[in-house]
């Protein structure tokens, strides 16, 4: 997951002219499924953001992190806009007033998004109406635009997402929720984190050594290899890159001081 400070992009002004528009005729119609109804023949409408949506996060998904350039990419209703199904399966209306609010989209990979579709387990304080305030609620689907869940999710070597063991226990369920609803440990999804992990953990190990020889015997060769190894490192943690949620996370499991630099 990604962090996306969404507060600081905004639509054309054609387009938000157009999404009030669309969100003033759901909102005087009174039947709960012809709301739906407006909303589905307005569609393509969220969609004309994608390609902003996707620049924000360099083609990166911004729940699990991966770049496919050839799969379905999707914008994602983080509060689900048509019904919500709650955890022990019970549903209920969806968010339907924010179903043209941008600062409700993410941009989603499509095996995330077809996984999460209409979950969204609220715990306490649930928004049922337009005036109720979504600060209040408690929930358990971690967000990319909030910069305090992404930092909840951890990854180990094997490049599956887990939780920090110094977690209080509700962090640990958002965490576990949050895995489940999105497919973050779907298997492909593993693989190429492990390979990141891998690569990080290679070159820091490389880094380390010429770092210990340096300490006996400076030498501009081993000055320029070290110099080397850090810019491979860095590269690699770099926020325009595929999974570097996972090279940030092995750089600290590391514990080395020197790294704190990168």
């Amino acid at each position: 997951m990604i962090f996306i400070d969404i507060t600081k992009y905004k639509p054309s002004n054609e387009w938000l002219v157009k999404a009030q528009a669309v969100k003033d005729l759901v909102k005087a119609e009174l039947d709960y499924k012809k709301k739906l109804d407006i909303i589905d023949s307005h569609k393509l409408l969220w969609g004309e953001l994608k390609e902003d949506l996707r620049k924000l996060s360099h083609n990166k998904c911004w729940y699990s992190e991966s770049v496919d350039a050839s799969a379905h990419s999707h914008v994602d209703h983080f509060r689900p806009k048509g019904k919500v199904v709650e955890k022990d399966k019970t549903e209920r209306e969806g968010y339907w007033w924010l179903a043209f609010d941008y600062l409700n989209y993410r941009y989603s990979g499509g095996a995330g998004n077809v996984r999460k579709k209409d979950k969204f387990d609220v715990i306490k304080n649930k928004c049922t109406k337009e005036d109720d305030d979504l600060e209040d609620e408690v929930i358990y689907l971690l967000d990319p635009c909030k910069r305090a869940d992404v930092g909840l999710l951890n990854f180990i070597d094997n490049g599956e997402i887990t939780y920090s063991a110094e977690l209080a226990d509700w962090n640990k369920e958002r965490v576990i929720y949050t895995i489940e609803t999105l497919n973050l440990n779907f298997n492909m999804l593993i693989e190429e984190r492990a390979k990141v992990w891998k690569k990080c953990n290679s070159l820091i190990t490389d880094a380390q050594s010429i770092l210990e020889e340096l300490s006996t015997k400076q030498t501009v060769k081993n000055n320029t290899l070290f110099e080397e190894k850090l810019e491979q490192i860095a590269e690699l943690k770099d926020k325009t890159k595929p999974f570097s949620a996972v090279a940030q996370s092995c750089i600290y499991s590391s514990g080395l001081s020197w790294l704190k630099q990168i």
